[in-house]
């Protein structure tokens, strides 16, 4: 049992434990990557992907690739050789309840089938279903930040590519490459997507956050919580309406829009207040703050900028 002091009274926490008996059948490189399987089982996740993945036709058993290619990306594997340092470790597939996983190929193969299109909203399913189970197990504390908030931070990531690839954005300072948007809640994966043709970050996370927000926030009834946190690409009018209107507080970054800094350039001195010397961030030697509001052309209000 672990006590953590909360305002000042001591809570109990019971730690959970697991006891992996490992028999005698052969030795295991990998024999603790078993527990994955012994989680997953807990969570009931493994329950879940059979209800909304279909069923592979053909010699290897679907839920049985999904649970080596974690154990694999654990053991330190990646891209399509995640299989390989775990298919010829016979005691660890045994303990697991695997038979046999396919070759480079196979998984190559395999991988694809789960990107089309019937596939894919059952792995959005999914990645919201780990989420939830996984976040209801935490502590609320584990996941806030000061003052109580839990964090949903949103961001794209361009994932390296062909330039040749449908979908494929260029961005300057980044290169080419598919982009990715997603949402984070607290330190799990709440939602993701892919972007296709004509699609970009913005589309991509405001297009997953209504189903992040039914399949998780809410379930888990922390929206009161919730603090979004997003880049400057996402501080418009819009982009905040948006949020206000599904009672979301957030903190977004305001550099996109030319007239902040004009605004800042335009106040007074008096304006502007110094931050006493013990709250200055680490290696300024001298730092104020300011706040003003923002209403640009066609918002439905003005915004606060600090």
């Amino acid at each position: 049992m672990a006590k953590k002091a909360i305002g000042g009274k001591h809570k109990i926490r019971k730690i959970h434990s697991r006891k992996l008996k490992i028999n005698d059948q052969g030795t295991s490189s990998f024999a603790g990557l078993s527990l994955v399987d012994l989680l997953g089982a807990r969570l009931g996740i493994w329950r879940f992907a059979e209800t909304v993945l279909p069923v592979r036709t053909g010699r290897h058993d679907r839920m049985a690739i999904v649970k080596g290619a974690v154990a694999g990306l654990l053991s330190g594997s990646r891209g399509t050789a995640a299989l390989n340092a775990v298919r010829e470790d016979d005691s660890l597939l045994r303990m697991m309840g695997i038979k046999t996983l396919p070759g480079e190929k196979g998984f190559w193969e395999d991988l694809k089938k789960l990107g089309e299109e019937q596939t894919l909203s059952g792995m959005h399913r999914l990645c919201s279903y780990v989420s939830k189970r996984v976040l209801k197990k935490l502590e609320p504390e584990d996941i806030q930040l000061e003052h109580g908030f839990i964090p949903l931070f949103g961001d794209g990531t361009l994932l390296e590519g062909s330039r040749h690839r449908e979908g494929t954005k260029f961005i300057e300072e980044k290169g080419s490459g598919l982009m990715l948007g997603a949402w984070m809640l607290g330190p799990m994966l709440a939602g993701h997507h892919l972007c296709g043709e004509g699609e970009g970050e913005q589309s991509a996370l405001f297009d997953t956050l209504g189903s992040v927000l039914s399949d998780v926030v809410d379930p888990l009834g922390v929206r009161s919580d919730v603090l979004v946190l997003m880049d400057s690409l996402h501080g418009d009018g819009p982009s905040l309406e948006r949020l206000e209107d599904d009672r979301l507080m957030a903190v977004i970054g305001a550099n996109k829009l030319s007239s902040t800094r004009r605004r800042l350039m335009d106040l007074p001195e008096q304006a502007w207040k110094p931050i006493p010397e013990k709250k200055r961030r680490k290696g300024l030697s001298d730092e104020e703050v300011c706040v003003v509001y923002l209403e640009c052309e066609g918002w439905r209000k003005k915004q606060r900028v600090v």
